[in-house]
């Protein structure tokens, strides 16, 4: 959770003050303590904590409710599971959280459920935040807008569908993402926050290892053909790694889950029953959005 900390801030910083140049901690120290009218005496470190604000209190709503999407599932199953425990991750704030089953549910459809229930509402509140953001960033006035952090037209480029949501809100097809990827797009905080969310929840719909996304490969497939996708998967996201450009939030899931939640899920108490026709269509659609969601534009 301490890394998780750091990468959080570091991201908080890089859309705020990042521009071109590495974000880094000392940097962060150097810069804080001259910026926002601090006079070089520190006092910038209050103007720095408001504008980290504005970018890290909906990232933590959305991870929020996928947590607590989970909770219910739990509760209602009355399955135990640990601590949520926020995973770092370089270029985002942090990789979602792990949660662990401390005991086996009931069957496929238990796992299921509980698997599919953080991502559908963090996934719900990241494209809620994203949407009234782009909103309010049309709203705004120019003074506001100068205020506003930004990303790079290159970093939106790494979505898909965030892009195309963005250029439709912006005027048209290619209205932001033909831009020049240097080129730093101000956006309101909640998009900033809402897209960024959207990618982390498609992350978590990985097929691999004990992630949402293996659950429900598990809950789906079976345990073995849960072993035939999560190694197909893998197999991806090694290839993205040296062969897609923009990828470079695929080679961050790929880092951490193979750290942190390679290890395979605690087995149902029924893998026998089958999940409903409803239930697997569900899970095929979550897959498309989340390959729109952090497959880069072509």
């Amino acid at each position: 959770a301490g890394l998780a900390v750091i990468t959080t801030v570091l991201f908080s910083w890089g859309v705020y003050y990042g521009g071109n140049e590495p974000v880094t901690s000392s940097r962060i120290i150097t810069e804080v303590t001259s910026l926002g009218g601090g006079g070089g005496d520190g006092s910038g470190l209050d103007w720095f904590n408001s504008l980290v604000g504005q970018v890290v209190a909906p990232l933590l709503a959305i991870q929020l409710a996928h947590e607590s999407g989970h909770a219910l599932v739990a509760t209602r199953d009355n399955l135990k599971t640990t601590v949520p425990w926020l995973m770092p991750a370089l270029g985002l704030p942090f990789m979602g959280a792990l949660t662990r089953l401390r005991e086996s549910p009931k069957n496929f459809t238990s796992l299921f459920d509980f698997a599919i229930a953080g991502p559908m509402l963090g996934w719900a509140v990241s494209m809620g935040c994203f949407i009234t953001g782009l909103q309010l960033g049309n709203l705004a006035t120019p003074n506001v807008v100068q205020s506003f952090p930004a990303l790079p037209v290159g970093v939106i480029q790494t979505s898909t569908l965030g892009g195309s949501i963005m250029d439709f809100f912006a005027g048209g097809p290619g209205f932001v993402t033909s831009q020049d990827p240097s080129q730093a797009l101000p956006l309101h905080p909640l998009a900033i926050a809402g897209l960024t969310g959207l990618v982390m929840n498609a992350l978590e719909l990985l097929p691999v290892g004990a992630t949402d996304g293996g659950r429900l490969s598990l809950a789906v497939f079976g345990r073995k053909g849960h072993a035939i996708i999560g190694g197909l998967t893998w197999c991806f996201l090694l290839f993205a790694a040296f062969f897609i450009e923009r990828a470079d939030a695929l080679i961050a899931a790929w880092a951490v889950y193979n750290i942190a939640q390679n290890d395979a899920e605690i087995p149902c108490r029924d893998e026998v029953t089958q999940l409903d026709a409803g239930r697997v269509v569900i899970a095929f659609l979550l897959w498309f959005l989340a390959l729109l969601t952090f497959l880069p534009m072509s």
